[in-house]
């Protein structure tokens, strides 16, 4: 066992410490040449990895208890820590140290009084956690008893020391009992809801002068001035032109109405057909609609600080996508100067290809690798918008598209994805995460965590994935731990590699 292991450094200092603990604790010699126990115990916030000699009455048995929080699989390095023997819920003793002898690592001292079965509690309290181990029942010997271990070997071979775990990115998790669900191949497509995106274009050539607030990646309102873009001189279609133009439209128009109020004279008198009459008021008002349009455009120059420019404004409250507007830049008519989204919203358009068609109404979710890690969408979180219950001619697919909200996954626009569309759910299923698992001469292999510093290998037979977890048909029970962070690292130490940590130093 380990405690052949402990420094006679650390024994001294603790002896002459006493160990910070409360009048129950004996400050006799401490034995730590008797049988030992080793018990691994988890509680929702903490791991203890304990060891200690087989309690005897008189004998003093020092714990080597290595707490680490389950949050980040780091060292707990200040606290109280508390042994207590309790007989029918009733504490018979309590030992305990009020500061750990370095990180991790806290060495209560016990010595009972009286021989006998009894509850052994182990528990740490400080400003971030309050946790109880209950380490079940456990016998006290009495001084003329000869102690003796009955305890099961903990399963596996591989060693890997609490230093070094605590030194290493590392973490484990149990096995659970989970609903996973089907999936099929998908190529993703993320993009704004076709209601909430503008794309703003030059209503004619000419040059572009935008607003100096407005660029890529700038908040906008609706009716916001994005820029101004200055018709070319020789067009046709600028300022003055369009005055020219009014003018023209309303002196036809005044000639029209002359002509509908003499011809309604001739019609009510019977000297003419009505049909002349109501050609007449045609022209009139086709006249009417230009001299109102060719206003609307002179206006729309207007806006702008330069008569001779059009204002472009913000049809919708959203972002900047795209900004194609540098100050002076020569634009043809309909070129793109801005694309704009809104920000409440965001579409994941799934294209599947038609091999799976038959799945088109079972899809209602995805998930998907990105770079800040994986994405899951499905009804906690999303809804189905659209199914397209036909196969696209060019790229042999059907399509389903999930709305969400950016606060759920905030992804760029037009940005790209392999996916997975889910289906139906499975039940019942053995599953672990994905990063518990890695190859291994060509297997599928998972490092178990039996006890506080042993590991087994175990090959496995693996399932259906859904986004970090995947089923495991044989190699894991529900309730085992995997390592699901550091498993490489367990590999080396199986392998008798000594770079990763270092040893103990008890």
């Amino acid at each position: 066992m380990r405690l052949t292991q402990v420094l006679i450094s650390t024994f001294i200092v603790l002896i002459v410490s006493g160990c910070g603990q409360t009048e129950e604790a004996s400050h006799g010699p401490v034995h730590d040449d008797l049988a030992a126990l080793v018990y691994t115990d988890y509680t929702k916030e903490t791991e203890l990895f304990v060891e200690f000699p087989v309690l005897q009455v008189g004998e003093s048995s020092r714990f080597l208890a290595h707490l680490t929080y389950l949050s980040d699989f780091t060292p707990i390095e200040e606290g109280v820590v508390d042994v207590e023997l309790r007989q029918n819920d009733q504490l018979k003793a309590r030992f305990r140290v009020n500061s750990a002898t370095r990180a991790g690592l806290f060495t209560p001292v016990i010595n009972p009084r009286a021989p006998g079965r009894y509850q052994l509690v182990l528990s740490i309290k400080n400003d971030r956690v309050n946790s109880r181990h209950d380490l079940g029942t456990i016998e006290v010997f009495a001084a003329s008893e000869q102690a003796k271990v009955d305890q099961a070997e903990v399963p596996g071979d591989i060693t890997y020391l609490k230093e070094q775990q605590w030194q290493q990115p590392f973490a484990t998790q149990p096995a659970t009992e989970k609903a996973l669900r089907l999936s099929v191949p998908a190529f993703a497509t993320a993009k704004a809801p076709a209601d909430q995106q503008a794309t703003i274009r030059a209503p004619q050539s000419g040059y572009f002068f935008p607003e100096p607030s407005v660029m890529s990646g700038s908040t906008v309102e609706r009716g916001q001035k994005l820029g101004l873009l200055v018709p070319r001189a020789e067009s046709d279609q600028d300022l003055i032109t369009l005055q020219l133009e009014l003018a023209d439209y309303k002196a036809q128009l005044a000639l029209s109405a002359q002509e509908v109020e003499r011809l309604t004279r001739l019609v009510n008198n019977g000297a003419i057909p009505k049909s002349r009459l109501q050609k007449a008021q045609s022209d009139k008002t086709h006249l009417a609609n230009q001299v109102e349009a060719t206003q609307a455009r002179i206006g729309q120059r207007q806006m702008g600080k330069s008569g001779g420019g059009i204002a472009l404004v913000s049809p919708i409250d959203g972002k900047i996508l795209m900004s194609n507007g540098v100050s002076g830049m020569y634009l043809d008519q309909r070129e793109v100067v801005y694309e704009i989204a809104a920000q409440s919203g965001r579409w994941l358009e799934l294209s599947v290809p038609e091999r799976f068609s038959d799945s088109v109404n079972a899809i209602s979710g995805s998930w998907l690798d990105s770079q800040n890690g994986m994405v899951r969408l499905d009804s906690d979180n999303a809804q189905v918008i659209s199914r397209r219950l036909s196969i696209d001619e060019k790229t042999r697919t059907f399509s389903v598209t999930l709305g969400f909200d950016p606060k759920v996954w905030n992804p760029m626009i037009g940005s790209t994805y392999a996916a997975h569309a889910l289906l139906e759910a499975k039940q019942n299923a053995t599953a672990i995460p994905i990063s518990a698992v890695i190859r291994q001469e060509g297997k599928d292999v998972v490092f178990i965590h039996s006890g506080g510093e042993t590991f087994e290998r175990r090959e496995v037979t693996l399932g259906i994935r859904d986004g970090s977890w995947i089923e495991v048909t044989d190699g894991v029970q529900v309730g085992e731990r995997v390592v699901t962070k550091g498993a490489y690292d367990v590999r080396l130490a199986a392998l008798g590699g000594e770079e990763i940590g270092h040893g103990h130093a008890h």
